[in-house]
């Protein structure tokens, strides 16, 4: 079933990030073509943590923000793009948001009950996101070449 904008905007809100009401550039990866490097055949994550382990979503958590960082995906003000996994998100596009300490993303990001999101810089030219994959959560990042 189709999420509504408001119920997919709730849900990053619902996370402890900061919605900043000014939207994302135009002249950027789209959310389907930051996801089709995600779910490429060929992609390799950056880091794997086993679902098994009990504190697996922290630990996610944990390496996704130093991936993030890693990437400057964040800009000075802490702001970045994000989108979440679920129906219609082709038309949501990205939300701008500012990082808060303490957030955790991995439990509050999910669709179907596992994380699945990706956040981008302002320029469109980095990206770090997290995704499920069978047994294992994937830290993936990626650097666009030319964010045209």
């Amino acid at each position: 079933m189709k999420m509504s904008k408001e119920a997919w905007l709730q849900k990053i809100v619902g996370s402890g990030l900061t919605l900043i009401d000014v939207p994302a550039p135009r002249d950027i990866p789209t959310v389907l073509d930051a996801w089709s490097v995600v779910a490429h055949i060929w992609a390799e994550p950056v880091e794997k943590i086993g679902q098994a382990d009990p504190d697996a979503l922290v630990e996610v958590d944990r390496q996704w923000f130093r991936h993030a960082l890693r990437m400057s995906v964040f800009a000075d003000d802490g702001s970045f793009l994000i989108t979440v996994a679920g129906p219609g998100i082709s038309e949501f596009g990205w939300a701008r948001v500012r990082w808060v300490d303490g957030v955790e993303l991995a439990s509050s990001l999910t669709n179907h009950g596992s994380p699945e999101f990706i956040a981008m810089s302002i320029d469109g030219r980095r990206m770090c996101g997290v995704t499920t994959e069978e047994y294992d959560y994937w830290v993936m990042a990626h650097e666009f070449s030319d964010a045209s």
